[in-house]
């Protein structure tokens, strides 16, 4: 999905705030999924999750300030 938003995103040349929404959503969804649903090592879960809420936090409010204004 990633990848599919990058090419979409390169091949159009549209580069407005808008087009960027999908990769925000795309990466809060991937880095959650990986926090929360594989079993990874001790030591990296909890930056995992650290990783994931961070991105969540930024992305929710990149949609809130950038794109719903």
């Amino acid at each position: 999905m990633l990848v599919v938003n990058i090419a979409t995103l390169v091949t159009e040349g549209d580069y407005g705030y808008d087009k960027y929404m999908s990769i925000v959503v795309t990466l809060m969804l991937l880095f959650n999924h990986v926090a929360y649903q594989y079993k990874l090592p001790r030591s990296f879960r909890p930056l995992a999750k650290l990783l994931a809420w961070t991105w969540l936090s930024i992305g929710l409010s990149y949609i809130g300030t950038v794109v719903l204004r």
